[in-house]
């Protein structure tokens, strides 16, 4: 049996990570720890074993995998993302959405900058406060 893969000869859908262990099914979980399938369940699912948690394995990153991803390597989830981005030995796409995902934290919006004619006017106003500055009119309103 080839490692990735169960009995069944398809490809796992989560990787289990008990007490710092990792196992490619629940039932090797539970027979490493000496527990029934539903206690390992019930330590996936709570906040007392935070150290247990499971992995769904696939071609994309979720929430819980970047959740996950930085408490184990005690990182903020945005330095996780970004560390993923940079792994060369990560998959294209997973390495493609970490990057999406980081993106608005670290450049600002395109829409966020000003427009030529924003600039334009910018300048204009700038002119205006030196020598070119617009005349008064010679003309005034008598009532």
């Amino acid at each position: 049996m080839s490692k990735g893969y169960n009995f069944t000869g398809s490809l796992p859908k989560y990787t289990w990570f008990i007490h710092g262990k990792e196992y490619d099914n629940i039932n090797d979980a539970a027979q490493a720890e000496n527990v029934k399938k539903s206690t390992i369940s019930k330590w996936v699912k709570s906040e007392k074993h935070p150290d247990c948690y499971k992995e769904k394995k696939g071609e994309k990153l979720t929430e819980q995998d970047v959740i996950n991803g930085s408490i184990k390597e005690n990182k903020t989830p945005l330095q996780f993302l970004l560390d993923t981005m940079n792994d060369t030995s990560q998959k294209p796409n997973i390495r493609l959405q970490a990057a999406n995902w980081a993106a608005p934290y670290v450049h600002e919006k395109a829409d966020s900058k000003k427009g030529k004619k924003d600039e334009q006017a910018e300048r204009a106003k700038e002119v205006a406060k030196t020598r070119f500055k617009p005349w008064d009119s010679p003309l005034k309103v008598v009532k």
